[in-house]
């Protein structure tokens, strides 16, 4: 969910051989899956392969592989759930780094040298506990907090970073930690998480646990979740204390003064998802937001729009259906930010359908208004195509 790390490949046959990964796990995965029904009911697996192309001018085109195997076992009372993941090397001149919002799937799961790598990114244990449920373990904070289901899921919505997640929330990627949800009645959940901010994302395993990691510190949310009818909503608000963070904020591309005088701050925020669907058609809308304390996020203010609509044509074969969305969104930046700034506008728009049960496509397009904050960028036209296979 964060920026990915770019680095240049050493040669052609790296590239080829960084694509490999998430195919040859593919390969196995297909294998385990059809292994996981042949009785065996306490055991289960679900995976999805999606590849990206994505073109725009002034930059190379860029082709991503992301690989996600999600899948549990009972064991106890409760179950041991697990996610790996793998993925391919981002080009260091493609479209991705030079526009970093444009793919959220693009350096998933990065290594610290920023190649693509093979990644346990999830294995946690799951048990209900007072009327709720308890996970703990290796978590990915995104799968609990500010969800909505129309912008949500990179793999088969938005790719863009901005319509994934809130970027005002300075959420850690993959971390120790737990999560309790707990139901009030039939219209409110509440969820509270506390995890590690050392994570995963760029690092190797013993980060996790290096008490003396430069990223060491706590992650803490508080989220209210509700639904009544064709509406549903959450709000909550989170803090950050990762010694990572400093007052005031780095402007992209902006080196300070040597007098400059930086100091620890905790980052915190609030954030909020407000949606529903209109009945008796397939359209779902949402308006997310968010503020975060600017002495400590570079990202301060945040708002968008999303919304699609699924529904049977006669101009596909068999009446198969589409799925239309469209989202815009508006990031702001810390007034308090060293360097110029400029407010981050992204517009996206997609479609997707499904060329034979397992198998969809998705084209897509973007635009792109002072990417990462830069003012001099006046916008960017980015096309692309995702092709997703599950099994």
């Amino acid at each position: 969910m964060l920026d990915p790390i770019h680095r240049a490949l050493a040669s052609k046959t790296h590239r080829m051989r960084a694509l490999l990964v998430p195919f040859t796990l593919a390969s196995l995965c297909t294998i385990g899956s059809a292994h996981a029904d042949t009785g065996f009911d306490h055991i289960a697996s679900s995976s999805i392969l999606a590849g990206t192309y994505q073109h725009t001018s002034g930059t190379r085109d860029s082709f991503n592989a992301q690989l996600d195997l999600l899948g549990y076992f009972d064991a106890g009372p409760g179950q041991l759930q697990y996610e790996l993941k793998a993925g391919s090397t981002p080009l260091s001149d493609g479209v991705t780094a030079n526009y970093p919002e444009a793919n959220a799937l693009a350096g998933e799961t990065t290594s610290p040298n920023g190649h693509g790598r093979l990644a346990i990114t999830q294995i946690y244990y799951a048990i209900g506990a007072g009327g709720g449920e308890l996970n703990a373990g290796l978590i990915f904070p995104a799968n609990y907090i500010d969800t909505n289901p129309v912008a949500d899921d990179e793999y088969h919505q938005f790719m863009g970073l901005t319509f994934v997640n809130d970027p005002t929330i300075q959420m850690p990627v993959y971390v120790l930690g737990g999560t309790y949800s707990h139901p009030l009645n039939r219209t409110f959940n509440v969820l509270a998480m506390l995890a590690s901010t050392r994570d995963l994302y760029g690092h190797n395993y013993p980060n996790l646990l290096d008490s003396g990691a430069s990223d060491r510190g706590s992650f803490g949310d508080l989220e209210l979740d509700w639904q009544q009818g064709n509406l549903q909503g959450n709000f909550g608000a989170w803090t950050n204390t990762d010694h990572d963070i400093t007052a005031p904020p780095l402007a992209t591309d902006v080196i300070p003064a040597p007098t400059q005088n930086f100091t620890r701050h905790s980052a915190w925020g609030v954030y909020g998802n407000f949606g529903g669907s209109v009945p008796g058609t397939g359209v779902q809308w949402d308006l997310r937001a968010g503020w975060a304390n600017p002495k400590a996020s570079l990202a301060s203010s945040f708002v968008s729009i999303q919304a699609n609509d699924t529904f049977a044509t006669s101009l596909l074969a068999g009446g198969r259906k589409l799925t239309v969305a469209a989202g815009i969104s508006r990031t702001g930046a810390s007034p308090d930010a060293i360097g110029p700034t400029a407010p981050l506008i992204q517009v996206e728009a997609y479609v997707r359908t499904r060329l034979v049960r397992s198998l969809y496509i998705s084209p897509d397009v973007q635009w792109i208004r002072h990417t990462q904050f830069l003012p001099g960028q006046h916008g960017q036209w980015i096309e692309g195509v995702r092709v997703g296979l599950e099994f």
